[in-house]
């Protein structure tokens, strides 16, 4: 570990669960939004299945899809009907198991209602970026203070790029992508990194940093192991993500009426007060097992696991630290796997 200044500063902001302090500027500036009706959205992600935006003073955000929205069907923690939600205590989520959140969904503009809602809300969007599509809106992962962006910065960009880094404003969506799985090579040395969206972390970083690998390892086994025995997911391409929220509201996770929700209608909370957590997230690949077939389900679940992005430990790893994380990766999923198989009355 080197105990350097900006180490130190995302050993503590990066620590799960953790108390931050947002800045002025983005916590005045979504209380500002809370009291303005039609606030105009703003584009934080994008990718291949549509884009992205904030819908600022509030946790959600809204997602404009390129297409037919598959996601609704299964993204593991949507809105269930009252015979497919799951019974209380089948999740996790005691100090014994703690599993890494995941983004509820709220509602979605029907398609009976699509032109009416275009013609009265198209106004809010950018202009290179109002073109029409199915919407739903979601719980929005906020990203890390600027304590944190400007300690990756610090440590990670070349000298010659980190003024433009901190004064660009596209920065401030900043999530980080812990990888488990994976050191830096020469090719990553070499080619940094040059946007903080979506920004990597690989194991030596994190091992640099003095951060608690560990829990990380174990909250991503114990996600995995939601995905796979209660959503019944192969978990394809899914991603995890340190990101934040804030500390004084509860978000439901089924909501009443849900589809009679109007889309931006979930409460604000105080953006001031916010706290590290790892997600998962964008289960758009993901697959429905089909365990009266196990041999294909097993199948699907290694392929989920094996060829996705080095979130997960790699167990052919030869260093102390990486072999002792994918331990403490396999005890924490096959604990979990057995709490949720036994609470469902699986063999």
């Amino acid at each position: 570990m080197e105990n350097t200044p900006w180490n130190k500063v995302l050993r503590r902001t990066l620590s799960l669960h953790s108390a931050i302090s947002t800045t002025p500027s983005f916590a005045e500036r979504a209380e500002r939004a809370k009291l303005v009706d039609g606030t105009r959205l703003r584009v934080i992600g994008r990718g291949n299945c549509g884009t992205v935006f904030e819908v600022p003073g509030t946790h959600t955000r809204r997602a404009r899809t390129k297409g037919p929205s598959r996601t609704m069907r299964i993204s593991p923690t949507r809105p269930a009907r009252p015979s497919s939600r799951p019974r209380p205590g089948s999740k996790p989520s005691s100090p014994m198991f703690p599993s890494p959140g995941s983004p509820k969904v709220y509602g979605w503009v029907p398609c009976a209602e699509m032109d009416t809602w275009w013609e009265k809300n198209h106004a809010r969007f950018p202009e290179q970026d109002n073109e029409r599509g199915f919407l739903f809106q979601v719980q929005r992962i906020l990203p890390l203070p600027e304590d944190s962006r400007t300690a990756l910065v610090r440590n990670y960009f070349p000298t010659q790029a980190q003024t433009s880094a901190l004064e660009d404003p596209e920065n401030k969506a900043c999530l980080v992508r812990p990888y488990l799985g994976k050191r830096r090579s020469k090719r990553e040395l070499d080619n940094p990194q040059d946007t903080l969206r979506n920004y990597p972390l690989y194991m030596d970083q994190l091992e640099d940093m003095g951060a608690d690998i560990f829990q990380f390892a174990k909250e991503m086994a114990i996600g995995l192991a939601i995905v796979h025995w209660q959503a019944g997911l192969d978990g394809m391409d899914m991603e995890f993500a340190i990101g934040s929220a804030t500390m004084d509201t509860d978000l439901p996770a089924v909501v009443p009426r849900f589809k009679r929700v109007k889309p931006f209608c979930v409460p604000a909370g105080d953006f001031k007060r916010r706290q590290t957590h790892l997600w998962m997230l964008d289960f758009d690949r993901a697959q429905k097992l089909d365990f009266e077939r196990w041999k294909v389900a097993r199948k699907h679940m290694v392929t989920a696991v094996t060829e996705n992005d080095p979130y997960f430990p790699d167990p052919s790893a030869t260093s102390s630290m990486d072999r002792d994380t994918w331990k403490k990766f396999e005890e924490a999923h096959v604990t979990a796997s057995e709490h949720i198989l036994k609470l469902r009355n699986l063999p």
